[in-house]
């Protein structure tokens, strides 16, 4: 169904989800009432308590922070020896290699996984991508060969990585263990989200217990890992063809301006730490409605909703409990939404010399890392790294686009076919 604007009922029904108030024209695929969301059972509400603590702001920046500045100063080290050679860099690959690195971090804790078993993690991650991503959607005849191949070998590589998790589990699981059979006072201190996870042991049972900290340790590196690195690479690419000197001036001075060193004694804004830099955040928001790296966001109705079709201009009956789909590849080109949606524009949600009407039009839009319950539970990991990766990369170096490289958006997650490869000159 063709939706032009949802109605006041569904602007209220969905207000505590976070939803922009008044949608734009978009696919809303009504999926129906089986239900792709988990909204109850005691598991799902362990792991999306245990998520809120384990990748709030402050958990991040008390327990990962030195380990993220780590990472990021070492490839900033490359960026410059590169700089210094003249080597074209390929900035999707650099970027992902921040991005394993922290989600690692942020899950085992500083130095929790050697380099050995970053590298399995990472492979076995990108094999489960190119698994599920070569489902036979289209032409099931061509397309199903890549999948019968791939997906078997996504499969092998979840198996490994589980073999290589279950080590991990058992090891902090001790280290617990051995904290509470000991005389100490003091409450365990956890390293990571992995910790939070095994503290829940009171409320599963073992078997249990050790299943979930596996799955949800493969979600989260597996849902975050390219998405980020994606955004990033995207930012970069409209940064390139879109901003005038003085916005990426403007960047800049914001990242100089952010202290690194005093960050965990500083109050960080509710909705993470890209509100400390406006200017950054626009672009990042811009970036992902220009060249969105999520196809959809999914929601479930709480109670009957009556929208109409914009091609009949008849009524359509929504039940409650019915799962749907936004699509964003649809509704972020919008021109009910926005202003001239085909045009990249990095200070678009940064320029307060708009009138009224505009301001209100162009909100920041929320789906960029989802909302309600189903909010992306490493927004502030993410935002943290795009921080000090961006502040690394931008002020301190000079980028040069090089020509002659295809930079369509490639699915899944609509990054430059290229990866964008870039020249670098070190700033004076």
């Amino acid at each position: 169904a063709y939706i032009p604007e949802f109605t006041k009922e569904l602007s209220k029904m969905e207000a505590k989800g976070q939803l922009i108030k008044s949608w734009p024209p978009s696919v809303i695929n009504i999926l129906g009432p089986s239900s792709l969301l988990n909204e109850e059972g005691d598991t799902s509400n362990i792991g999306r308590k245990t998520f809120a603590e384990a990748l709030s702001t402050r958990s991040i920046l008390n327990q990962s922070l030195p380990g993220i500045v780590s990472i990021v100063n070492d490839m900033k080290k490359k960026w410059e020896k590169d700089a210094e050679t003249g080597e074209t860099i390929t900035f999707a690959d650099d970027f992902s290699a921040i991005t394993y690195s922290v989600i690692c971090t942020a899950i085992f804790g500083v130095d929790g996984v050697n380099a050995e078993e970053l590298a399995i993690i990472r492979k076995c991650t990108d094999n489960i991508a190119k698994g599920l991503f070569s489902l036979p959607i289209d032409k099931p005849v061509l397309r199903g060969i890549p999948f019968f191949r791939r997906y078997p070998r996504a499969m092998q590589a979840r198996r490994d990585m589980k073999v290589l998790l279950l080590e991990k589990v058992k090891q902090r699981k001790a280290a617990i263990q051995k904290h509470q059979a000991s005389s100490s006072n003091d409450s365990f201190e956890s390293t990571g989200m992995l910790d939070s996870f095994l503290l829940q042991a009171d409320v599963m049972s073992e078997d249990a217990l050790i299943d979930f900290c596996v799955d949800n340790t493969i979600l989260s590196i597996f849902a975050g890992y390219d998405t980020t690195a994606s955004l990033s690479t995207n930012l970069i690419l409209l940064l390139h063809e879109y901003a005038t000197p003085e916005e990426l001036t403007q960047i800049r001075l914001e990242l100089e301006e952010l202290d690194i060193e005093n960050l965990s004694q500083k109050d960080i804004p509710a909705e993470g730490i890209l509100d400390l830099v406006p200017s950054l955040k626009s672009a990042a928001y811009e970036s992902f409605r220009y060249r969105t790296v999520v196809g959809g966001t999914f929601s479930k109705t709480t109670a009957p909703v009556t929208v109409t079709s914009s091609s009949s201009q008849s009524l359509i009956e929504i039940p409650a409990n019915t799962t749907i789909q936004w699509s964003h590849l649809v509704g972020s080109r919008s021109p009910t939404l926005f202003d001239e949606p085909e045009k990249g524009c990095p200070l678009r949600f940064f320029n307060t010399n708009k009138d009224q009407e505009k301001q209100q039009k162009e909100q920041f839009p929320p789906f960029i890392f989802g909302y309600g319950k189903h909010k992306c539970p490493g927004r502030y990991l993410a935002q943290i790294e795009m921080a000090l990766a961006m502040k690394a990369f931008l002020c301190n170096f000079d980028f040069h686009v090089e020509p002659n490289q295809n930079t369509d958006a490639a699915p899944p997650f609509m990054k430059p076919k290229s990866g964008l490869k870039l020249k670098l000159t070190a700033k004076k």
